[in-house]
């Protein structure tokens, strides 16, 4: 019996989305830590910021819409996460 040869194009395929496929899990199941905004008077008192862990998805959202910004290879919320808010519009 004679073998079929898979092209390799097919193979470079099927591997490029494999490899794609992993990446979507990892990043699916990656959580970041985001510190809240202090304001002045809780800087003097606290020492530490509140933070909070977010998934990849709510990471991308907010960076999207200006929630998350990145100081000093930390990132930090723009806003009060413990207030519900509403549909944002789409700043582009």
């Amino acid at each position: 019996m004679r073998m079929r040869r898979i092209p390799y194009r097919k193979l470079i395929a099927w591997t490029l989305l494999a490899g794609s496929l992993a990446m979507v899990a990892y990043g699916g199941g990656r959580k970041h830590t985001v510190y809240d905004p202090l304001d002045p008077f809780a800087a003097e008192l606290v020492a530490l910021p509140n933070a909070r862990t977010i998934s990849e998805l709510q990471l991308v959202i907010d960076s999207t819409f200006g929630g998350v910004v990145r100081r000093a290879g930390e990132l930090w919320s723009t806003y009060d996460r413990t207030v519900a808010r509403g549909k944002r519009s789409c700043p582009t």
